[in-house]
């Protein structure tokens, strides 16, 4: 029969080992390297961030300002990372820009800390190297006085 101390020990080792497993990347590229096996490289300002779709991943929204690789005609994109850096997630935050590289997938683009992800503030050396972004060429929406137009001629035509 094991003592309160065994058990208690055994207790601890058990939770402690949640703890220790944490993301292990292997080293990123170069900004050449990274801009290649990426779908997506766009500098961007998060808009919003969704913690509550599943327990270990987030959905993140930005606002495009410039891209260097990626079909995008929206001047937002959505990309998901781990809920946490165990997971190997970016902590992005609400109002501040990035530089991301992400890849898409099934599930949507895809970033994290095993990326060339980062804060603008910290990609001078990135910035320089992608050189010009692309031209972004947006959808353009009618306001809601164009559409009430077209669905009434619509109506009469």
């Amino acid at each position: 029969m094991m003592n309160k101390i065994t058990v208690l020990f055994f207790v601890s080792f058990v939770l402690s080992l949640s703890s220790v497993i944490a993301c292990s990347c292997i080293p990123v590229g170069s900004v050449s390297d990274e801009l290649n096996k990426s779908d997506y490289v766009f500098q961007g300002k998060v808009l919003k961030i969704n913690s509550e779709l599943l327990s270990y991943t987030k959905e993140v929204t930005f606002e495009v300002e410039s891209l260097w690789k990626g079909a995008n005609n929206s001047k937002e994109i959505k990309v998901y990372t781990g809920q946490d850096s165990a997971m190997c997630g970016y902590n992005f935050e609400v109002g501040n820009e990035y530089l991301v590289y992400s890849v898409d997938t099934e599930e949507g683009l895809l970033t994290g800390l095993c990326s060339r992800t980062t804060s603008i503030e910290y990609a001078s050396e990135d910035l320089a190297e992608l050189g010009q972004p692309m031209k972004i060429v947006y959808e353009k929406k009618d306001s809601w006085f164009v559409s009430l137009k077209n669905w009434i001629f619509g109506i009469f035509n």
